[in-house]
């Protein structure tokens, strides 16, 4: 059983290094002696490139040193006292007098420097810990949409958190106790061998030994901080994830599952932690020891030759504390190192990800003076970083300046993948994408951005006002900016309901607003940029019928005097573009006018088939609830006129006045209206063995998907 939880636990820490992508590493990586003082160096030369570590170096070494000093002063009157008191009183209590001022200086310069200290590395430290988490930020923000597929989300979060926390105690007031440890231990042994060098002798003969315990304990425990650092973020990703999606999850009654899953990593981490724990406690009582034993050895040579009158007493005392005071010191730097050890592979992931050059250009780049909109695709073929499979295969197409063109197919065809091409998140593997005949990868990032507009399926509205979501490509928009673009959208009247109107809060992700509306304010974020180029990659796919209708009024608006890229499932919204291009398998399989690809009877024509077959049966269906239900009673004559319709087997009755010709012509056309919904039900019951071809063609491209 044990061994079976062994394999279970490595299984997982193997799976968490290597789904984590370029922050993730093996074992044999993590235990890379070379990169941790590699690290380390980058760290320091940018803690201490400024003025201010520099300075705060001097009060963090006096302020180490003072305690020794002590030792002297006091080593110094047992001394006098040893050798006055018997002989001559005055000169023993003025050496004592002198003494004691020198104690009470030392107290004051203790005290200026410990506020100097504390007052700088504090400061030190946040600013370091903000420089990195901004480094990073900005790095970020400049990345490749390819960056964000490879390091997961809850990594990232860590890195901007807990990892950047680490960083800033370890580099802030961590570091000015470690200088003045570092002090206390240096100070003290210099003057240990001053005044009696064989004792100091004997106490540095166990600090090579300490420090190769230390060197060997730490790479051990560096092993298991990078590891629970590894299962953290996996574990932060999941819970992430979680609540992002905790109506789909409920939906699905995946708690238990989920919480699973989230408790495997959680679990790694505590063993982690454990482990973590172990090797530090080890490594505390092999150095402590050393000391002990150093300083009990220490003590007992000293007092033989404090017998054997070779050593004043002042001396010894001296020595011993001196040693004593710097052995501490150097356990607790010890101490201090292991979190700095912490740290820098905190501080190393962290600068691995600031120092990642984006495969795409965020500055530089040519600018197209009169932008037309041309969009022109060449042989192009694409696969995303995360898949082995080409999701586009040498496709080209052309739209052309003002023209609306659509991209229709099966989902996974590749049409949303060419949206992404378009925006330049990601570059093509071969062929070319040209706008106005340049090449999209010449252009600047900036520029391009400014000139099209993206609106999806799923808008990302931010947690702050209606106003300020509008106005998100165009800060400096006016209010009467917003309001045109409202207009535009078909959203003003729904944003003056609110009680705060364009000022009311949309919630976090727009959670305060329907999804209709959620799509219009987005269409206005579009409409108040001015875009040359419109993309609309499934933006009504995913509402209610009456939700759809008025997001699709605006965005006919929207797309006047524009050339649109449309990308459509429900091919009734296409039917007006000036050119269609049906995809399929990430190829294009056919493109034309909707009449023309109708004409052709092939790919598109299935597509057209398929959907409005479904929507002309549910519109018969209707109409013949509406003959259930249709009756009309005139009283004023008994006259009747009957109509049987054999083919839904419906018996209807409908008494009508002589006097009454235009409501009776009224009704009859309506009767003629419902009984062909009828007729063509009967038709379309007809064609279910005609369609039959046509379903397993489908169902094999859904397949082949």
């Amino acid at each position: 059983m044990k061994q079976v939880n062994q394999n279970e636990r490595s299984m997982s820490n193997e799976y968490s290094l290597e789904s984590l992508g370029d922050v993730s590493f093996h074992q044999s990586e993590v235990v890379d002696s070379r990169s941790d003082r590699k690290n380390r160096i980058i760290l320091y030369k940018k803690l201490f490139s400024t003025w201010m570590p520099r300075l705060a170096v001097i009060p963090s070494f006096i302020l180490g040193s003072t305690p020794i000093l002590l030792y002297l002063i006091v080593g110094i009157v047992l001394n006098a006292h040893s050798r006055h008191s018997q002989n001559n009183t005055y000169k023993a209590l003025k050496e004592i007098r002198d003494a004691c001022i020198y104690m009470v200086d030392l107290a004051l310069i203790s005290g200026v420097c410990k506020f100097l200290n504390s007052f700088c590395w504090i400061r030190i430290g946040s600013e370091f810990s903000l420089n990195l988490r901004k480094d990073l930020f900005v790095n970020m923000m400049k990345s490749d949409v390819s960056f964000f597929d490879t390091n997961p989300i809850g990594g990232i979060m860590t890195l901007l958190s807990e990892d950047s926390q680490l960083v800033q105690e370890a580099f802030g007031s961590t570091k000015g106790t470690q200088i003045s440890n570092l002090s206390q231990f240096l100070v003290g042994i210099i003057l240990a061998y001053s005044v009696q060098w064989k004792m100091a002798l004997i106490a540095t003969s166990v600090i090579p030994i300490s420090l190769i315990l230390i060197l060997l304990f730490s790479k051990c425990i560096n092993i298991y901080v990078n590891l629970k650092f590894l299962n953290l973020s996996e574990s932060m990703t999941i819970a992430e994830e979680t609540v992002a999606a905790i109506r789909t999850l409920k939906g699905f009654n995946r708690e238990s599952h989920e919480h699973k899953r989230f408790m495997k990593y959680v679990k790694n981490t505590r063993s982690d932690d454990r482990k973590i724990g172990f090797f530090v406690n080890c490594m505390f009582f092999s150095v402590d020891l050393l000391m002990f034993g150093m300083i009990l050895g220490n003590l007992y040579w000293g007092c033989k030759m404090v017998q054997s009158g070779i050593l004043e007493a002042g001396n010894v005392f001296s020595v011993f504390g001196f040693l004593a005071f710097g052995g501490f010191g150097i356990i607790e730097l010890q101490a201090s190192l292991q979190g700095e050890q912490k740290a820098i592979a905190s501080g190393g992931r962290i600068l691995e990800l600031t120092h990642h050059v984006p495969s795409i250009p965020f500055e530089g780049g040519k600018k197209i003076d009169d932008f037309q909109g041309k969009i022109e695709f060449k042989n192009v073929s694409f696969k995303y970083p995360t898949r082995d499979v080409y999701v586009l295969k040498n496709v080209s197409f052309t739209i052309n300046p003002g023209q609306m063109g659509a991209l229709v197919g099966h989902s996974g065809s590749g049409k949303s993948t060419c949206v992404q091409l378009l925006e330049r998140y990601y570059d093509c593997e071969s062929g070319e994408i040209l706008l106005d005949g340049v090449n999209i990868k010449e252009l600047d990032l900036h520029w391009l951005h400014k000139r099209i507009a993206l609106v999806s399926q799923e808008p990302s509205l931010f947690q702050m006002t209606i106003k300020e979501n509008i106005r998100y490509g165009k800060p400096h928009a006016s209010h009467s900016e917003v309001e045109s673009a409202a207009e535009i959208a078909n959203a003003k009247k729904f944003i003056s309901k609110f009680e705060k109107g364009f000022d009311q809060m949309v919630g976090e992700k727009g959670s305060t607003l329907s999804g209709g509306q959620r799509q219009r304010v987005a269409i206005a974020r579009a409409v108040i940029l001015d875009p040359v180029i419109l993309i609309t990659d499934e933006a009504t796919s995913a509402l209610d019928a009456d939700s759809e209708k008025k997001v699709q009024v605006a965005l006919d608006k929207v797309m006047k005097d524009r050339t649109a890229v449309i990308v459509a499932h429900r091919l009734s919204t296409i039917r007006n573009a000036h050119i269609i291009y049906v995809f399929d398998s990430g190829e294009i399989k056919e493109s034309g006018t909707h009449e023309e690809l109708i004409s052709k009877h092939g790919f598109y024509f299935e597509l057209v088939r398929r959907q409005l077959t479904k929507e002309e049966v549910d519109e018969a269906n209707e109409g013949n609830k509406k003959l259930n239900r249709f009756k009309i009673d005139e009283t004023s004559d008994d006259k009747s006129l009957t109509i049987n319709s054999t083919s839904s087997h419906q018996y209807y009755s409908i008494k009508s006045s002589s006097s009454s010709s235009s409501s009776y012509s009224s009704t009859s056309r309506e009767i003629s209206s419902y009984s062909s919904m009828i007729h063509h039900s009967e038709s379309i019951e007809k064609m279910k063995d005609d369609r039959s071809e046509s379903d397993q063609k489908a169902n094999e491209v859904m397949n082949d998907q």
